[in-house]
């Protein structure tokens, strides 16, 4: 994330890569985002890639990531426990529900891995590729393409502001920060006595 000091309403970008036979990396700009969606955005680049639609021969394909609540929601939600309730108030919800979509529709498997290992194992190396692509690409952000904002997963009714675009994270939260800043811009210009 740059920058990585930002809060809830700064401004910054979140880089999600993925690699394997392919590599891509994109960026996720906003000040309603967190480096949870530059993990979500490198899972659904993966299968992005991954995707063998067309293709003679289908294999399973494993994808690695260091994020294990992402591998517990998709193992639970393949337990055919239904994870609408749980979604509804996730941050980063749409990345999810777009993950979860995209997983549905193909052979591939989601398996943990541990993240920054110094392990001489592929699954540590592949992990330990993935984030050198992600934090290179920073110096890159400009080049970067932009990934799509998935609108199409979104609650039904998702809080929108002009300034900090759509708000999927805790509203309450989102809101106490707004007033915080609002006030804060306020005391700064009153007229002093």
């Amino acid at each position: 994330m740059i920058p990585s000091s930002a809060g809830v309403l700064d401004p910054k970008t979140v880089v999600g890569a993925a690699t394997g036979s392919r590599t891509l990396a994109m960026k996720i700009p906003g000040s309603n985002i967190s480096i949870l969606h530059g993990e979500l955005g490198g899972l659904i680049l993966a299968l992005v890639l991954s995707d063998d639609t067309g293709t003679a021969s289908r294999c399973i394909r494993r994808l690695l990531t260091d994020h294990l609540n992402t591998v517990r929601l998709v193992e639970d939600s393949q337990s055919g426990v239904d994870q609408t309730a749980h979604l509804r108030f996730m941050n980063g919800r749409s990345y999810y529900r777009w993950l979860l979509n995209l997983i549905d529709r193909s052979e591939a498997r989601i398996e943990y891995t541990l993240g920054h290992s110094t392990q001489a194992t592929l699954e540590a190396n592949m992990n330990n590729e993935a984030d050198f692509y992600a934090s290179t690409s920073q110096k890159l952000l400009r080049d970067l393409p932009c990934m799509p904002t998935p609108t199409f997963f979104m609650n039904s009714f998702t809080v929108h502001s002009a300034s900090d675009g759509w708000i999927e994270s805790n509203i309450p939260l989102y809101i106490d920060a707004l007033m915080a800043r609002s006030c804060a811009k306020e005391l700064g210009i009153a007229p002093t006595l």
